[in-house]
């Protein structure tokens, strides 16, 4: 993302937003620095505004009023982070492990465990730690970050073909699609496509068998 604002908050044992803390500009190259001074987390990162080149597409899109989570479990004064990426899957992150903090789970190791399921599901990737790689520039080299970019791409080109088939070019985009999988994470824990109402892209095109139709979220 470029431009923006990453916002940290303190956050609760189980990982609830609540006040503020510092706030940070991103620069054009995507890098935050934030000093924190005494504060003590834990911490909820939020990334807001900005914009983003879709890989699918090549369009500039804009994250207006859409927010990026990425949580800090444990942090003490004098601390010092490098390298704490806020990304679609420590937005995922974020959403599943306060399910999993109880009053023998700490946050830190429900967001452990959360990574380590979400990892698995996304390629098999560190996804703390990897950058995905430019395509554009791609060597025919297999590695973690091309794996991770390819990963990144075929998600916004899903959001690419529910907006062809609901004929709103640009009606879903990549973090459009990566709310509706938080939302189903959140209801149950799962990628089944169900929620508190049915999971649906674009949410007000009823979905049908020929287009305009909306695409309906399932566990696949």
């Amino acid at each position: 993302v470029r431009g923006g604002t990453v916002d940290v908050y303190r956050a609760s044992a189980a990982g609830a937003r609540e006040a503020l803390v510092a706030t940070s500009s991103v620069a054009d190259d995507g890098t935050y620095a934030l000093d924190l001074g005494a504060s003590e987390g834990p911490f909820l990162l939020v990334a807001r505004g900005g914009s983003y080149v879709d890989p699918a597409t090549g369009a500039t899109v804009a994250l207006e009023q859409a927010e990026l989570r990425a949580l800090v479990p444990v942090f003490s004064p004098g601390d010092e982070l490098t390298n704490v990426l806020v990304t679609p899957l420590s937005h995922l992150a974020a959403t599943l492990a306060p399910r999993w903090v109880t009053t023998s789970v700490d946050l830190a190791a429900a967001l452990g465990e959360a990574k380590t399921h979400l990892n698995n599901h996304f390629g098999a990737l560190d996804w703390e730690s990897v950058i995905p790689a430019d395509l554009a520039a791609h060597s025919g080299v297999t590695s973690a970050a091309t794996r991770a970019a390819l990963l990144l791409t075929g998600l916004c080109e899903a959001a690419n073909t529910m907006s062809t088939r609901a004929q709103r070019p640009g009606g879903v985009t990549c973090v459009r699609l990566l709310h509706a999988l938080e939302a189903d994470l959140a209801f149950d824990a799962f990628f089944d496509g169900l929620a508190a109402s049915p999971l649906v892209l674009p949410e007000d095109v009823p979905v049908r068998d020929d287009p305009p139709s909306g695409t309906a979220l399932g566990g696949d």
